[in-house]
């Protein structure tokens, strides 16, 4: 009985420190290697290579929190917070795009 319960204690031991790698390696599918998984080494961040990104016009703006909206109101259970936010963002970019046209 004692080894019973001994042998997933050492099963656990045995696979930790693989377990706790493994969340750190990315993984990609090569279909040469014939179901293999190849560990790709992180990639370096080179410093002063950063992308600026211009912020969304009013009219995307509009487009993407109207789907998030509706997205929202169409799902199993309401989340009326959530619309109630999306709705604010919607009201905010149609009067940016009323103040600029």
């Amino acid at each position: 009985m004692k080894a019973l319960s001994i042998l997933p204690l050492a099963a656990f031991a045995l696979l930790l420190p693989t377990l706790t790698f493994a969340q750190d390696v990315k993984t990609v599918y090569r279909p040469e290697v014939h179901g293999t998984i190849a560990a790709l080494p992180p990639t370096a961040i080179v410093p002063g290579t950063r992308t600026v990104k211009q912020p969304p016009t009013p009219q995307q703006v509009i487009d993407r929190n109207y789907r998030w909206a509706n997205a929202y109101r169409v799902a199993p259970r309401v989340n009326y917070p959530a619309v109630a936010m999306r709705e604010r963002a919607i009201a905010k970019a149609q009067a940016q795009l009323r103040r600029s046209s």
